[in-house]
């Protein structure tokens, strides 16, 4: 009986043993999933419509007629591959959040997001060449402006506490004032923290009517995975509450070389 007991007692533990370093070696070896930059649909868009704000695109193999959100018709040129969000809205077919869709661009910023190390920069350590696009659908990243130093700072369009982002931008356009009045070196960038309403298409229009010019201004927009490690970097912190996004105001200076050289 005994006997009996401690076969069926090592069949157990054999079998538990095998199950439990099935399981735990699984987990162990599983990485997390990165996510997805590009999560918005991809389309072409075709042509306009006779009725202003209508156009034809090419969804997958369906051709369709859309309106597109007035803030977004900048990007809205024929022939164009964009990415955007799909919604009906009042039995008419919709399309928002417009990007640009270049493989070779979004290549490289899946690339950028798998490869960044994670750090809070220090004044003198070079920063990471973080991919935007800016506010006329441009792919534009930070060795773009090498040669430039580079005030930055961080807004988003929705901001309504006066002392936050609307201060930030009056700051901005006094300092391009100033480079427009003693031209130098200098270039002034704003990025948005809210990259799935103030996409590139948006961002054109709010800087235009705001004086923004972007000989001088760059308003720049990036997926969120991409501004999550921006701001990590230079400690800017942000977090979505009750539909909007609570904020702290940070700006920074980059030297002509691609270094950190002020933080605050």
């Amino acid at each position: 009986m005994q006997r009996f007991l401690y076969l069926h007692l090592l069949i157990f533990l054999t079998f538990w043993g095998a199950m439990s370093y099935t399981l735990f070696s699984k987990k162990s070896t599983t990485t997390p999933e990165t996510p997805a930059l590009f999560t918005l649909e991809a389309f072409k868009l075709l042509q306009p419509n006779e009725d202003a704000g209508s156009f034809q695109v090419l969804r997958g193999q369906e051709t369709l007629s859309v309106w597109i959100a007035p803030e977004d018709v900048s990007l809205a040129l024929p022939n164009t591959d964009l990415r955007g969000h799909f919604f009906t809205s009042e039995g008419q077919l919709w399309v928002d959040q417009l990007w640009p869709r270049r493989p070779e661009e979004e290549a490289i910023m899946e690339a950028f997001v798998q490869n960044i190390t994670k750090k809070n920069l220090r004044p003198g350590q070079k920063v990471p060449n973080f991919p935007f696009y800016d506010s006329e659908g441009t792919f534009v990243d930070l060795q773009h402006f090498l040669g430039k130093t580079l005030v930055l700072s961080f807004f988003f369009t929705r901001c309504s506490v006066p002392e936050m982002c609307p201060a930030t931008l009056r700051h901005f356009l006094e300092l391009q004032k100033e480079l427009q009045a003693k031209p130098s070196d200098t270039h002034l960038l704003l990025v948005t923290l809210d990259p799935d309403y103030d996409t590139p298409g948006l961002l054109h229009p709010f800087a235009a009517q705001r004086g923004f010019d972007p000989q001088y201004t760059s308003l720049l927009s990036t997926p969120t995975p991409i501004l999550t490690h921006l701001c990590r970097s230079l400690g800017q912190g942000f977090r979505k509450h009750k539909g909007t996004l609570i904020h702290n105001v940070v700006r920074v200076t980059i030297d002509k070389e691609g270094c950190l050289q002020k933080k605050g």
